[in-house]
């Protein structure tokens, strides 16, 4: 028997939870089959091993969607181009795409040069729709006789939906965040992704999200839907896979120093500044900060130069990483409060930080993430709004760190009910209750 995992990630970018999933499913007699997209002009098949596949149909086939509950005129020019991109010949429309690539990140040199650095308010907001992955995800999960579909995440749901209908087969989401409630979205976009979540909703038989808060706050929108039950973002490494010399010997930072990490996006929402900033004036205090991640890093590069105790170093492979994080004495988790998800969001890295055995540091208007973290005293929350109170929060944390008493207690409390296993317990007993027929 066939699960067919819908999501709309780039193929070389799947996120960890929808991979997860399928070897869950693999794991246990499934083929399971990750439908996502490939930016490249023509479709990607792979294969995981052990039971899962991975086909990727092409971004190129999304078609530019106006949609007027959606869209607003600001966005007119995006779409147009587009639309153009869509009718010009492949190579023409690489070299289009090269170009325009160039162009934004000269113009943000430029605007960075004149203006510094924007604030988090200041960055573009989304242009794009998830209505085009609709026709996209259909088409390539169509042909797929699944006995099983799951929607990994808003964007892929109505193709999902459409499918269970058209062919009478059991529906999970697994909603991986509060996605109308970004920041990205402005109120009018809000409540076209509401309605459309909404919508397909009704064909859902199990619905899943990532915190207990987020769980809550979908059942009480949709409570005509189903009750969202929660599978929290556990990896499956162990702190057995760290191994505790890698990012200090890589970076030169001696067995004595403290060294932070923070690991993942570098988004300018993330309160990325704050902490580089603040982090600055702790140069001389036997302290390192590490930036680990994917995305435009020569901002960070430009704010942390000069500072030798700071690190900037694009991503590792994810079967690296619990090698990097595990060799550092603390994990740092800076988002602001920049919208309703982050806030109530418990990020891959927290858990990450869980499976190693990492204190943890998390800003305090992440009520989840903050709570998560006092509930098994596996770190601290404090004040990361300003550099001033970065370094305050980063002192008192090291001061910490050299006289606390040991936390393996309670990591092994919380590896017990958080790890990846136990999450598996709790999907193999929902499915049993849906009476989700097995291979």
């Amino acid at each position: 028997m066939k699960v067919a995992l819908l999501c709309h990630d780039d193929v070389a970018e799947l996120d960890r939870r929808v991979v997860a999933f399928a070897r869950f499913f693999a794991t246990r007699g499934w083929e399971a089959i990750i439908v996502c997209t490939t930016r490249l002009p023509v479709p990607v098949t792979k294969d995981l091993g052990g039971g899962v596949k991975v086909q990727a149909v092409s971004a190129r086939n999304l078609r530019a969607t106006w949609d007027p509950g959606f869209h607003r005129l600001r966005d007119l020019p995006g779409y147009v181009a587009d639309r153009l991109l869509t009718i010009l010949p492949p190579v023409a429309a690489r070299m289009a795409r090269r170009l325009g690539g160039r162009w934004k990140r000269l113009r943000d040199r430029v605007r960075r040069s004149a203006f510094g650095e924007p604030n988090a308010e200041e960055t573009p907001r989304i242009v794009g729709h998830p209505l085009p992955f609709s026709s996209v995800l259909f088409e390539g999960a169509r042909q797929i006789d699944a006995s099983l579909l799951i929607a990994c995440d808003l964007p892929a749901l109505p193709a999902a939906a459409r499918l269970s209908r058209r062919n009478d087969v059991p529906l999970i989401y697994d909603s991986h965040e509060f996605y109308a409630e970004q920041v990205a979205f402005d109120d009018r976009q809000r409540q076209a992704l509401v309605r459309q979540e909404r919508a397909a909703l009704a064909a859902v038989d199990l619905a899943i999200t990532v915190s207990p808060e987020i769980a809550a706050q979908l059942s009480r929108r949709y409570p005509e839907g189903p009750e969202f039950e929660v599978i929290f973002n556990a990896p499956e490494f162990s702190v057995d896979d760290s191994r505790r010399v890698v990012a200090r010997n890589h970076l030169g930072v001696s067995p004595g120093r403290r060294l932070a990490i923070y690991h993942g996006g570098f988004l300018r929402s993330r309160n990325l500044e704050n902490l580089v900033d603040g982090a600055k004036r702790l140069d001389g205090d036997g302290f390192s900060l590490l930036l680990l991640g994917y995305g435009d890093a020569d901002w960070l590069r430009c704010r942390a130069e000069g500072c030798r105790h700071i690190h900037v170093h694009s991503a590792v492979p994810q079967s690296e990483l619990p090698a990097w994080v595990g060799d550092c004495d603390l994990c740092v988790i800076p988002y602001g409060a920049v919208d309703l998800n982050t806030r109530l969001a418990l990020p891959n890295k927290l858990f990450d930080a869980v499976a190693l055995g990492v204190p943890v540091l998390v800003n305090e208007c992440l009520e989840s993430a903050s709570g998560l973290v006092a509930e098994y005293g596996i770190g601290w929350s404090g004040d990361l709004s300003s550099p001033h109170a970065v370094e305050a929060t980063l002192r008192a944390c090291l001061e910490r760190l050299d006289t606390h008493p040991q936390m393996e207690t309670n990591f092994s409390r919380a590896r017990a009910e958080l790890s990846w296993p136990r999450q598996e317990q709790d999907l193999e007993q929902w499915l049993a209750q849906l009476e989700i027929p097995g291979p």
